[in-house]
């Protein structure tokens, strides 16, 4: 019996051995991936495999059988947790159930008993599975099977000590062996379904890091020329499907004949040294063509040990177009560096140059090799050398220097304004420096020439001052002298003999005062420019009286005017400035003594009859490269405030503006002298002597309207218009003016204008007479004017103008020659 027992026990374990091999392997795979429903479907299957060994027990008394479950159902509970094992022992107890029999709840008790002492086991190990042996297996049947001997108690006493004799000691034996057999089983099923998920992993993980790349990947098989592997980069770059891709021959399929060439050659090189790289262009589905950079590789297989290329691409659009923009930058820097006017250079850590441009071989007179390679102390002088090492060093602590130094280059001075900047640096120190030098030696030259220049014209502004001063004292000035030499001329025709002699001094005296008014103002150039058929001796001799009075008596002035000289069409008051500069240059010129010497005679310039001016002086004269300046702006040799150096070219305008032309010749310690060319004047060859005028006032009887607002002068006025003759009305503004004329304008035959008044001024009020009446007769009587204002007011519709102070007789033969029409 016992040994029947022994057989029925190991067959039962045996079928059980056998069982789990099946179930490991149909079940091993399992393709479910949701945890829950693996569960329930392992419960099943361990159930179902119960329920089987469960049919074929050894069986002692009818309902009490022994069989294998409590191995299953332990070795469930250790590997496959609760829910599987939930389920088996349900499964099982309810079939335990259905048998029935005096040894069901012993049945169900070591059902129970064996998934929850599984169960346990597992849970309170602390290593996991990773260290487990068959030997603790083995002691886990012993601890599953010693408790279900122990439920032999709920079988009824009658049976309990047979069935304990009888099962006890086999059920050890056995059952233990068979928990180490089934428990080694799935420890292996485990260790291999780890395995191989891990693999999984690792291949998911793989393909997914490889997927994730943006570099191209692909496996390529050398018998077949196809590729058995790519990446998600390689299908997406070149925009064909994986069935298309795997259909393919790689690389014929994607690259041009030229590029195949050079992947066979980097294959070739592959082969011999291990790796290999190569540039050639994909060619995409759509015909676009994508610059990559292959790094290519053998592999071997380990399952075929056949050899196949591992190829990684990278798509180098980006770096072509670095390298292309590096290329057009490099290129631009050298234009702009070969053709910029300014040295250029660059140096290393040493001080040594690495770079220099054209500009700084032209301007410092080496050639590019003489310098590339060398240091400043190797090129230039000593000074010159300390100085740039002082700037270098200053550059290489991080500064940027903009200074101007002067160096010496080939034994010349220059002024350079350097700008040198940090250019690399590696680890927080500068290693390099660049630097721009500019030669502005002609700018500091033309900076000083600005200084002189400003200097100068701070004189021309003093003499401006002067002018606007002299202007500004004209008008009243002249008003004044007109007062007395028109009250004296008035005197002078009722004087008694003894009186008279005094009169004419004081009109002889008035009439200075207004030449001496003429001259300042002709010399200020605040007189208006009035070309008129003039006597060159006339003028000559008119200003001869004005410089006795500023030239040193010292100072001989002799006058050799030729008697039968032509007319010239000149301004009066600017020959007076001509001759007036020379003559106080030549005054400069000569010390204490000397001689100024005034010459006029007729000749011949340029073909047409001239008249030639003449002016010398027995001075220090002038050397050849002062000679060939004189009439340039503000040259001058004298000192700082003595003079503007602004004369000789103003005389040289003027000589200009009368088409006529002016020459200097000067010896060094024997005096100088100006030669001047003026044209004669058409119609008129000979400027004979001036005849005696009939000095007798033209007299009438007309009506005229004065306007000015001196009162003084406008009484002086309009007493000496009535002595002649005429009836006079007074205006002390122009806008009295305008309501007379508009009320009285018929009666009015003639309107005596002053310029120079308060309010709407002069020349508004001759606009609004001419727009009252087109055909109104105004002459214009004022005392000084600027800016052209007499000569516009002549040009809008004025009959003729006269400047205070001016003779009686003078006044009246403008008056009558305007009523008569004559203008």
């Amino acid at each position: 019996m016992i040994p029947a027992t022994i057989i029925g026990l190991i067959n039962n374990a045996a079928l059980l051995l056998a069982l789990a091999l099946l179930y490991d392997i149909f079940f091993i795979k399992s393709s479910d991936k949701n945890p829950t429903s693996r569960r329930l479907i392992n419960g099943l299957l361990i159930g179902s495999i119960g329920v089987v060994i469960m049919l074929t027990p050894v069986e002692f008394w009818p309902g009490l059988v022994f069989d294998t479950r409590s191995v299953l159902l332990s070795i469930s509970g250790f590997f496959f947790g609760p829910i599987p094992t939930v389920v088996a022992i349900i499964m099982t107890s309810a079939f335990r159930i259905h048998l029935g029999g005096v040894g069901m709840w012993m049945g169900i008790a070591v059902i129970f008993s064996s998934g929850a002492i599984g169960m346990l086991w597992r849970h309170v190990r602390k290593t996991g599975l990773a260290h487990i042996s068959i030997m603790e297996f083995y002691a886990l049947g012993i601890v599953v099977h010693a408790v279900m001997l122990m439920f032999m108690l709920l079988l009824p006493w009658s049976a309990l000590l047979e069935v304990l004799f009888k099962i006890g000691i086999p059920v050890m034996i056995i059952y233990p062996i068979g928990t180490a057999l089934l428990g080694q089983l799935m420890l292996n099923r485990h260790n291999r379904i780890q395995t191989e998920t891990e693999l999984v992993q690792i291949k998911s993980f793989t393909e997914n890091a490889l997927n994730a790349q943006n570099d191209t990947f692909f496996v390529l098989d050398p018998a077949s020329r196809k590729a058995i592997w790519w990446n998600r980069s390689f299908k997406e770059q070149s925009g064909y499907t994986d069935e298309e891709i795997a259909g393919m021959k790689a690389p014929d399929s994607y690259y041009s004949s030229e590029d195949l060439k050079k992947t066979a050659d980097a294959i070739d090189e592959m082969w011999k040294k291990g790796k290999a790289t190569v540039e050639i262009f994909l060619i995409a589905k759509n015909g676009k063509t994508i610059p990559f950079e292959y790094s290519i590789s053998p592999v071997i297989s380990n399952d075929e040990g056949k050899p196949y290329i591992i190829a990684i691409g990278r798509d180098v659009s980006e770096r072509k177009k670095a390298e292309s923009a590096l290329k057009k930058s490099e290129a631009r820097f050298r234009a702009i560096t070969s053709t910029a006017e300014d040295p250029i250079f660059c140096k290393d850590a040493n001080r040594r140059y690495t770079f220099v441009n054209p500009a700084m071989t032209r301007i410092f007179g080496y050639r590019e090799e003489a310098l590339i390679g060398k240091t400043p102390e190797e090129i230039f002088d000593a000074d010159s050398a300390a100085i740039i090492k002082e700037v270098d060093d200053r550059t290489f602590d991080g500064e940027k220097v903009n200074e101007i130094r002067t160096l010496k280059v080939n034994d010349r001075a220059f002024v350079f304004n350097t700008i040198q900047v940090p250019m690399e640096i590696r680890e927080g120190k500068v290693v390099s420096i660049s630097g721009i030098v500019r030669n502005i030696s002609d700018i500091i030259t033309a900076q000083e020439e600005k200084l002189k220049l400003e200097a100068q014209l701070r004189q021309s502004q003093k003499l401006e001052s002067i002018g606007i001063l002299s202007g500004g004292i004209a008008h009243d000035f002249n008003n004044l002298l007109y007062v007395i030499s028109g009250n004296t001329e008035l005197i002078l025709n009722n004087a008694s003999p003894k009186i008279e002699e005094s009169l004419k001094h004081v009109l002889n005296a008035t009439q200075r005062g207004s030449e001496l008014v003429q001259q300042l103002l002709t010399f200020s150039r605040k007189s208006e420019t009035n070309l008129q058929t003039v006597s060159l001796n006339h003028e000559i001799r008119r200003i001869h009286r004005m410089l006795e009075r500023i030239i040193p008596k010292m100072i001989e002035i002799r006058l050799d005017l030729a008697d039968d000289l032509y007319a010239v069409d000149a301004d009066p008051g600017q020959i007076e400035q001509v001759l007036m500069n020379l003559s106080l240059n030549a005054r400069d010129a000569m010390s204490d003594t000397g001689r100024l010497l005034i010459q006029t005679e007729n000749g011949a310039y340029n073909n047409r009859k001239s008249v030639i001016l003449k002016v010398s002086d027995t001075g220090h004269g002038m050397d050849k490269e002062t000679r060939e300046k004189i009439f340039d702006p503000f040259f001058t040799t004298k000192e700082i405030g003595k003079g503007s150096g602004l004369g000789l070219s103003v005389i040289y305008g003027i000589i200009k503006a009368h088409n006529g032309d002016i020459f200097c010749d000067s010896v060094m310690e024997a005096g100088t002298t100006f030669t001047i060319y003026l044209p004669a004047a058409k119609g008129m060859d000979i400027c004979r002597s001036e005849t005696p005028e009939n000095k007798t006032p033209l007299r009438g009887r007309e009506t005229i309207l004065v306007v000015d607002d001196d009162e003084i002068v406008l009484k002086l006025t309009q007493t000496i218009l009535e002595t002649l003759g005429y009836e006079t009305i007074p205006a002390k503004s122009g806008e009295t003016a305008l309501e007379i004329y508009s009320d009285q304008g018929n009666n009015i035959d003639l309107v005596v204008l002053d310029l120079g008044m308060p309010g709407m001024g002069g020349a508004n009020c001759l606009e609004k007479l001419l727009q009252m009446n087109p055909s109104v007769k105004v002459v214009i009587a004022s005392g000084y004017t600027e800016d052209g204002l007499i000569k516009d007011s002549l040009d809008h519709g004025a009959k003729a103008s006269i400047v205070k102070p001016y003779t009686i007789e003078k006044f009246s033969k403008v008056i009558r020659t305007v009523l008569s029409g004559a203008l």
